[in-house]
This record gives structure tokens, C-alpha cells and sequence, in this order.
């Protein structure tokens, strides 16, 4: 599996028809305000294949978005050791890594 992480802000339709598209074989971190749709839509990429963790968000707060980003980048320390040494900070509109 890729060890790529994708970022999606809001657990609604269009964004699950973007990650359908660009999160395969990719870890996906799903954000959301609304905790039932959280569940929703990780039940429904969970079953299609995706792999899928959340984390309930605010968009509006900076320290949840702070929140969010430390979550992936933990992901992401996980599997790359290297970039978490090299303190990668620079991120991608797509929430993937770019160092």
C-alpha cells in the first residue's frame, strides 16, 4: 500500500466522489464537524476498499486545522521515517507531503 496520506476537509458527496478519484491505494484522513457524517462516509469507503481513518474538525478554529495536520503528519512519521526527520512542513493543496 501507498503510504501517502490524503487530507479531505468536509465528509459530504462531492468530496467523496473526489477521494474516490484520487485516494486510491492511498491512507485516507477524513475531517468533519458533523460526526454522523464521519461515520457515514467512512463506512462507505471502508467497504469500497479505502483505508480510512477520521477526526472530528472545526475549518473555522485554527487549532483544530493545527489538530488535523498533526494527526496526518503523525500518519506520516509512521511510515516515513526520513521525511519526519526532515520536518517536512510544506503541504499540498491535496494534504499530500511535499518535500
Amino acid at each position: 500500500m501507498n503510504n501517502e496520506v490524503i487530507v479531505l476537509f468536509g465528509a459530504g458527496s462531492i468530496g467523496e466522489a473526489i477521494v474516490r478519484r484520487v485516494a486510491a491505494g492511498r491512507n485516507l484522513l477524513l475531517a468533519d464537524y458533523n460526526e454522523a457524517k464521519l461515520v457515514e462516509m467512512k463506512q462507505h469507503l471502508t467497504e469500497a476498499g479505502f483505508n480510512v481513518k477520521t477526526i472530528q474538525a472545526d475549518l473555522s478554529s485554527r487549532e483544530s486545522i493545527k489538530t488535523v495536520v498533526a494527526k496526518a503528519q503523525s500518519r506520516l512519521a509512521f511510515h516515513h521515517p526520513k521525511r519526519a526527520q526532515n520536518k517536512c512542513s510544506k503541504w499540498t493543496f491535496t494534504g499530500l507531503p511535499f518535500c
